[in-house]
């Protein structure tokens, strides 16, 4: 290391920043805290950044909205997931025009009975799309300054990372600058935020609800608490695919896929209960050999049972281990027990 970096890196050990405060770790363990609270239970923590991301088109502003709606309004659950209790929420519409989030709002509003309505006119507030949507400006320090100006919010939802900003959120430099601007507005009142980010251009043949997927710098999905990925099926016409890929906190939801469906009825998205990804996804050979061989398995199978299977089709008992393994990977089955497995339909 050369004398001039030699000084510049011992400069910066000697600077008057201040120290640690420090915590053992036994004091640490008989410390009383109260339990995470929730905004919506095992999927939005109070005082949590979240990201949720999906491609163009698929209906992330849709379903942010909806979870917008629900939150505030107190309904007691979303997509199956607790919620506890109403919560002040602020929907920031950086995409859609004045006349999309009033159709989009009438909808959603439409399935919910008189006093849930009465109860958003205090609980839920949208910034007014009639002055324009702003795209690709800085918008950051407008939402500091409403936050600032108005009664604390519990969850702030920004619509979209993408067009808030007029920085490369490619770079991770960009981004480490812009994420500690979120995190200061976010701890001014001890909000959450739900950021809405998009994916990166990719080969629909493949499982693409992976937090690599992900557009923009890498910081962005390390520094969240939460990251919510969404997808359409290549399969099934209308069906969605929820995913939670990453998450601070314990979850038994985490990278489970869960099927989401349209209620034309209501106008709500509603859970289907858990799917098969790879199904939706792809069409290769291997899925259809899945195909075969879980139809001839009951629902609940033991090991002796798949292994008898593949050696009535002339294959040895080790690669039928070896294809369990890969079927746990493709979660088209989950192990329920030493020995018992359950096909995820």
């Amino acid at each position: 290391m050369s004398n001039r970096h030699t000084q510049a890196f011992q400069g910066s050990q000697t600077s008057s920043a201040s120290s640690f405060t420090l915590v053992n770790a036994s004091d640490l363990f008989n410390l009383d805290l109260p339990p995470q609270e929730w905004v919506v239970d095992n999927l939005i923590g109070k005082e949590k950044v979240i990201l949720l991301a999906a491609d163009t088109g698929v209906g992330k502003s849709y379903f942010a909205q909806q979870l917008a709606i629900a939150i505030a309004a107190g309904l007691p659950e979303i997509i199956g997931f607790k919620i506890p209790k109403a919560r002040r929420v602020f929907f920031i519409n950086l995409e859609m025009s004045h006349v999309q989030m009033w159709e989009r709002n009438r909808a959603l509003l439409s399935g919910l009975d008189k006093s849930e309505i009465l109860a958003l006119e205090s609980q839920l507030q949208y910034n007014n799309c009639k002055e324009g949507r702003h795209l690709f400006e800085d918008s950051w320090g407008r939402i500091e300054q409403t936050i600032t100006e108005n009664d604390p919010f519990d969850l702030i939802i920004v619509d979209n990372l993408y067009s808030s900003q007029t920085g490369d959120d490619e770079v991770n430099r960009d981004a480490k600058v812009l994420l500690a601007q979120i995190i200061k507005i976010a701890e001014l009142k001890k909000s959450s935020i739900l950021l809405i980010a998009h994916h990166k251009k990719h080969d629909s043949m493949h499982d693409y609800l992976e937090v690599n997927n992900i557009r923009g710098a890498s910081t962005y999905a390390n520094a969240c608490d939460v990251i919510i990925q969404l997808a359409e099926s290549n399969t099934e016409d209308g069906l969605r695919l929820f995913r939670i890929t990453k998450n601070r906190d314990s979850s038994n939801n985490r990278n489970k896929t869960i099927g989401l469906q349209l209620d034309k009825d209501t106008s709500w998205i509603q859970n289907i209960g858990e799917v098969n990804p790879r199904v939706h996804f792809c069409n290769s050979v291997r899925i259809n050999e899945q195909s075969y061989i879980l139809d001839n398995l009951p629902k609940q199978f033991k090991t002796r049972e798949f292994v008898r299977l593949y050696q009535d089709s002339g294959k040895k008992p080790r690669a039928a281990h070896n294809r369990i393994n890969s079927l746990l990977e493709d979660r088209a089955i989950k192990k329920v027990e030493h020995g018992v497995y359950e096909k995820v339909e």
